[in-house]
Protein backbone atom coordinates (compact mmCIF):
# COMPACT_ATOMS: atom_id res chain seq x y z
CA UNK A 1 0.00 0.00 0.00
CA UNK A 2 2.90 2.33 -0.02
CA UNK A 3 2.36 4.19 3.25
CA UNK A 4 -1.30 4.54 2.03
CA UNK A 5 -3.16 3.79 5.35
CA UNK A 6 -6.51 3.56 3.02
CA UNK A 7 -7.18 0.30 3.13
CA UNK A 8 -6.42 -0.64 7.24
CA UNK A 9 -9.01 2.82 7.61
CA UNK A 10 -11.52 1.27 5.49
CA UNK A 11 -11.33 -2.18 6.95
CA UNK A 12 -12.14 -0.80 10.82
CA UNK A 13 -14.57 1.50 8.94
CA UNK A 14 -16.14 -2.06 7.66
CA UNK A 15 -16.04 -3.39 10.87
CA UNK A 16 -17.53 -0.98 13.40
CA UNK A 17 -19.93 -0.20 10.45
CA UNK A 18 -21.25 -3.58 10.21
CA UNK A 19 -23.03 -5.93 12.83
CA UNK A 20 -20.20 -6.84 14.26
CA UNK A 21 -19.78 -3.12 15.98
CA UNK A 22 -21.97 -4.15 18.99
CA UNK A 23 -20.08 -7.09 19.65
CA UNK A 24 -16.90 -4.98 19.48
CA UNK A 25 -18.00 -2.93 21.88
CA UNK A 26 -19.70 -5.82 24.01
CA UNK A 27 -16.13 -7.77 23.89
CA UNK A 28 -13.82 -5.11 24.56
CA UNK A 29 -15.87 -2.61 26.90
CA UNK A 30 -13.33 -2.31 28.99
CA UNK A 31 -11.32 -0.52 26.37
CA UNK A 32 -14.17 1.55 25.86
CA UNK A 33 -14.57 3.10 29.31
CA UNK A 34 -10.86 3.52 29.21
CA UNK A 35 -11.60 5.41 25.77
CA UNK A 36 -14.21 7.55 27.51
CA UNK A 37 -12.52 8.28 30.47
CA UNK A 38 -9.21 9.88 28.20
CA UNK A 39 -11.78 12.02 25.75
CA UNK A 40 -13.72 13.17 29.06
CA UNK A 41 -10.11 14.38 30.36
CA UNK A 42 -9.34 15.96 27.39
CA UNK A 43 -12.59 17.85 27.38
CA UNK A 44 -15.06 16.31 24.71
CA UNK A 45 -17.81 15.70 27.18
CA UNK A 46 -20.81 15.76 25.04
CA UNK A 47 -19.56 12.89 23.00
CA UNK A 48 -18.89 10.66 26.06
CA UNK A 49 -21.57 11.31 27.61
CA UNK A 50 -24.04 10.56 24.19
CA UNK A 51 -22.46 7.53 24.10
CA UNK A 52 -22.72 6.75 27.65
CA UNK A 53 -26.37 7.53 27.68
CA UNK A 54 -27.07 5.53 24.93
CA UNK A 55 -25.01 2.48 26.50
CA UNK A 56 -27.43 2.86 29.33
CA UNK A 57 -30.77 2.76 27.29
CA UNK A 58 -32.09 -0.22 26.63
CA UNK A 59 -35.46 0.61 24.32
CA UNK A 60 -32.77 1.59 21.34
CA UNK A 61 -33.48 5.02 21.84
CA UNK A 62 -30.63 7.74 21.78
CA UNK A 63 -30.20 10.38 24.42
CA UNK A 64 -31.18 13.19 21.94
CA UNK A 65 -34.05 11.19 20.92
CA UNK A 66 -35.65 10.66 23.96
CA UNK A 67 -34.65 14.49 25.09
CA UNK A 68 -36.36 15.97 22.20
CA UNK A 69 -39.23 13.83 23.07
CA UNK A 70 -39.52 15.37 26.08
CA UNK A 71 -39.08 18.69 24.58
CA UNK A 72 -41.59 18.14 22.10
CA UNK A 73 -43.98 17.05 25.02
CA UNK A 74 -43.55 20.59 26.78
CA UNK A 75 -44.38 22.60 23.87
CA UNK A 76 -47.65 24.27 23.28
CA UNK A 77 -48.75 27.17 21.37
CA UNK A 78 -50.37 30.15 22.48
CA UNK A 79 -53.59 31.05 22.10
CA UNK A 80 -54.69 34.12 19.85
CA UNK A 81 -56.25 36.23 22.28
CA UNK A 82 -52.89 35.46 23.92
CA UNK A 83 -50.77 37.06 21.14
CA UNK A 84 -52.83 39.81 20.80
CA UNK A 85 -52.35 40.74 23.97
CA UNK A 86 -48.68 40.28 24.35
CA UNK A 87 -47.94 42.30 20.76
CA UNK A 88 -50.55 45.20 22.08
CA UNK A 89 -48.02 45.59 25.05
CA UNK A 90 -45.44 44.67 23.05
CA UNK A 91 -45.78 47.79 20.50
CA UNK A 92 -46.19 49.99 23.89
CA UNK A 93 -42.98 48.46 25.52
CA UNK A 94 -40.59 46.14 23.35
CA UNK A 95 -38.83 46.17 26.73
CA UNK A 96 -41.20 44.82 30.05
CA UNK A 97 -39.93 45.01 33.32
CA UNK A 98 -40.19 42.10 35.77
CA UNK A 99 -43.28 43.41 37.13
CA UNK A 100 -45.08 43.58 34.26
CA UNK A 101 -43.93 40.16 32.72
CA UNK A 102 -45.44 39.19 35.86
CA UNK A 103 -48.66 40.75 35.85
CA UNK A 104 -48.75 39.62 31.45
CA UNK A 105 -47.89 36.02 33.15
CA UNK A 106 -50.64 36.00 35.52
CA UNK A 107 -53.07 37.55 33.63
CA UNK A 108 -52.64 34.81 30.25
CA UNK A 109 -51.71 32.06 32.48
CA UNK A 110 -48.55 31.58 31.43
CA UNK A 111 -44.89 31.41 33.17
CA UNK A 112 -43.02 34.54 33.53
CA UNK A 113 -40.07 32.74 31.62
CA UNK A 114 -42.29 32.05 28.95
CA UNK A 115 -43.83 35.96 28.91
CA UNK A 116 -40.17 36.94 28.90
CA UNK A 117 -38.91 34.24 26.15
CA UNK A 118 -42.13 35.72 23.96
CA UNK A 119 -40.96 39.33 24.23
CA UNK A 120 -37.16 38.04 23.66
CA UNK A 121 -38.07 36.16 20.61
CA UNK A 122 -40.45 38.94 19.01
CA UNK A 123 -37.89 41.55 19.52
CA UNK A 124 -35.28 39.27 17.58
CA UNK A 125 -38.30 38.71 14.69
CA UNK A 126 -39.01 42.53 14.82
CA UNK A 127 -35.05 43.45 14.28
CA UNK A 128 -34.71 40.85 11.56
CA UNK A 129 -37.84 42.17 9.28
CA UNK A 130 -36.79 46.18 10.17
CA UNK A 131 -33.39 45.42 8.53
CA UNK A 132 -34.69 43.66 5.37
CA UNK A 133 -37.16 46.71 5.16
CA UNK A 134 -33.77 48.87 5.20
CA UNK A 135 -32.17 46.78 2.86
CA UNK A 136 -34.40 47.12 0.16
CA UNK A 137 -35.07 50.72 1.36
CA UNK A 138 -31.52 51.29 0.73
CA UNK A 139 -31.94 49.37 -2.79
CA UNK A 140 -34.61 51.73 -3.96
CA UNK A 141 -32.77 54.38 -2.77
CA UNK A 142 -29.64 53.31 -4.81
CA UNK A 143 -31.60 52.59 -7.42
CA UNK A 144 -32.79 56.26 -8.00
CA UNK A 145 -29.78 58.05 -7.22
CA UNK A 146 -28.29 55.51 -10.18
CA UNK A 147 -30.72 56.68 -12.38
CA UNK A 148 -30.27 60.76 -11.55
CA UNK A 149 -26.30 60.38 -12.18
CA UNK A 150 -27.28 58.86 -15.74
CA UNK A 151 -29.50 61.71 -16.55
CA UNK A 152 -26.84 64.24 -15.48
CA UNK A 153 -24.16 62.52 -17.13
CA UNK A 154 -26.54 62.52 -20.15
CA UNK A 155 -27.22 66.08 -19.88
CA UNK A 156 -23.21 66.84 -19.36
CA UNK A 157 -22.30 64.97 -22.67
CA UNK A 158 -24.74 67.19 -24.42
Amino acid sequence: MDGDNSGVRNEFDLLMTSTHKHQFQHNHSDEMDDLLGASTIVGNTDDANVVVADHDNNDGETHSEQRMATRRAKYHRLRSEQIQQLEAVFWDCPYPNEKLRKDLSERLGMSAQQVKFWFQNKRTINKGKMQRWETQNCWVENKKLKTERQAIMLAMQN
